[in-house]
């Protein structure tokens, strides 16, 4: 009995215990390793970014009729239709617009009815027959609802080379004159109040565009706003209702993704970044965010910000 118990405390000596030791040892080993190799996996996956200085711009859609001093002109007669001035290009008051050359000629005629510019403007072929209604001095005087009932039902004449007489053939716009749009606007934003200021944007383009807001009025409930384009050019020409961005608010400051941004559990709000041979926390101030994208300050350019924080646990 005894001899059998000094043979298990010699096998727990001798065998058992350097086994626990050796297993404890190596699962020590493995878990060393395997973080060496998480940190060394996470290093691989960071992704990062530095700040750029920069604006960001929350804006609202608005579709606005457009209003210009222009008029129409038609056929003088029934004929052939020959185009002198191009497409969207200016014209001198009393200089020739188009020819329509007579289908049938009598005896000392020349066969020939020129059109021409009343007054000097921009040429457009795809007149709407609203030019001498949705203009200054004569909107004004229709009611809202009507106003944008027409725009909607308005349907450009695209003349083709055989004209009729009195056929609406140009549209003759005075780009020296303000462009004014009308649109409805969901509120009015505080910037736009304070400054009496929009910028535009056109969808898809990077260009900025100031326009003044000239008149505010609420019609049915809905707030109208007025606004006035001073310089304006032959990508005005063709529309009658346009599609645009309009800006509400302006972040200024570094520009980063929001995935970057980390809240620590005391509320802090931060990103983190490369430090050396680590990272750190860097608390920041966030001015604005739009869509995927967040204004901060508090941060340095030349930093590199990490856009995948759920990596720096391992490191």
């Amino acid at each position: 009995m005894k001899e059998g118990k000094r043979r298990q405390q010699t096998f727990r000596r001798h065998y058992l215990f350097p086994a626990l030791l050796g297993l404890a040892f190596l699962s020590l080993v493995l878990y060393q390793a395997g973080l060496g190799i998480m940190r060394l996996v996470a290093w691989r996956a960071l992704d990062t970014e530095r700040p750029q200085a920069g604006v960001l711009e929350k804006t609202t859609h608005l579709k606005a009729l457009v209003i210009r001093e222009e008029t129409f002109l038609t056929a003088p007669a029934g004929g052939t239709l020959e185009r002198v001035v191009p497409e969207g290009e200016r014209v001198a008051a009393g200089g020739t617009i188009a020819r329509v050359k007579l289908a049938g000629v009598e005896p000392g005629d020349t066969g020939v009815r020129n059109i021409v510019a009343p007054f000097a403007g921009l040429v457009c072929f795809h007149p709407d027959g609203l030019e001498n209604t949705l203009k200054p001095g004569v909107w004004e005087k229709i009611s809202h609802h009507d106003i944008f009932s027409l725009a909607q039902k308005a349907t450009p004449n695209s003349p083709g080379e055989t004209v009729r007489t009195g056929e609406p053939l140009i549209r003759l716009a005075n780009n020296l004159h303000p462009l004014f749009l009308c649109a409805v606007v969901d509120g009015l934003p505080q910037e736009w109040e304070e400054k009496k200021q929009v910028t535009l944007v056109w969808p898809g383009e990077k260009d900025r565009l100031k326009v003044k807001m000239v008149k505010l009025y609420t019609v049915n409930n809905q707030k109208v706003v007025v606004l006035r384009l001073d310089n304006w050019g032959s990508e005005w020409l063709d529309k009658r209702l346009v599609e645009v961005e309009a800006v509400v608010e302006h972040y200024s400051g570094f520009i980063l993704p929001r995935k970057a941004l980390v809240i620590l559990p005391d509320g802090s709000k931060g990103v983190y970044i490369l430090s050396g041979k680590g990272v750190r926390f860097q608390e920041v101030q966030i001015v604005g965010t739009v869509g995927d994208k967040m204004s901060v300050q508090g941060i340095k350019p030349n930093v590199e910000v990490i856009l995948n924080p759920f990596w720096t646990r391992w490191l």
